[in-house]
């Protein structure tokens, strides 16, 4: 069993940067809300935001992608050293006048495309279950995602790994918690998106070996929230 150690997560490797980071100011603001001003890299105001008590993460990602047009996928916001998750709540996190950057970086489309062509890899093609054109999804065929961290180097490494639920949701499975013994009958599927974004938060933070696995953290990050595996075709 792989052993997780998730630290405050650093900037991503800058070798997976794209350019154009932005920043955010957080400063007081009246009935109990902070403003957020996005700024531009070249100082030119992006948006103005209100953040208010229980705004997390992912709706401040919401509301930057509607006045910037930067996709949420896209988005990688840094407060200090630390990497904020999207369940992070912003209000708490962000002291008055204290700066957040926004690091755009590629999308999971343009990186599957990229380490497929490197890499030699095959995609998902045409999903039997939803019909969809998965042509920039790694395919594990087997073997791709049981690849080391030492065999691709960290930043590939990282950018495989959001490919692994993506291509386990196209290929027909699905994940629930273990059943409750009081109703064995009911699963508690959980939805793919919400595992998109806490493994999507996992993969960029969790600390490494050269030994790791892409299926060995799947599984152990798996075990750790309780999740299991079902498959449809099953």
């Amino acid at each position: 069993m792989v052993s997780l150690t998730e630290p405050p997560c650093a900037a991503a490797p800058a070798a997976n940067l794209k350019a154009g980071p932005a920043r955010i100011a957080a400063g007081a603001d009246g009935g109990g809300a902070r403003r957020v001003e996005v700024v531009a890299i070249n100082g030119d105001t992006v948006a103005s935001l209100l953040v208010s008590e229980g705004t997390l993460v992912r709706m401040l990602q919401q509301s930057i992608e509607e006045t910037s047009g930067t996709p949420i996928d896209q988005q990688k916001l840094l407060f200090g050293d630390a990497h904020l998750m999207k369940n992070d709540n912003v209000f708490n996190l962000l002291p008055a006048n204290t700066p957040v950057t926004l690091v755009k970086v590629p999308s999971i489309e343009d990186e599957g495309l990229r380490l497929m062509q490197k890499h030699g890899w095959k995609s998902c093609g045409k999903s039997e279950t939803s019909g969809n054109d998965n042509s920039w999804l790694i395919a594990h065929y087997g073997y791709v995602f049981d690849s080391t961290m030492g065999q691709l180097g960290e930043v590939d490494f990282r950018a495989m790994l959001r490919h692994i639920p993506r291509c386990n949701k196209e290929t027909g499975f699905y994940i629930y918690r273990e059943r409750d013994p009081l109703l064995p009958y009911k699963q508690d599927v959980i939805q793919w998106q919400d595992i998109f974004d806490t493994w999507d938060d996992f993969a960029l933070c969790v600390e490494l070996s050269a030994a790791n696995s892409g299926m060995s953290l799947w599984h152990a990050w798996m075990h750790k929230n309780d999740y299991k595996e079902g498959d449809y075709w099953m």
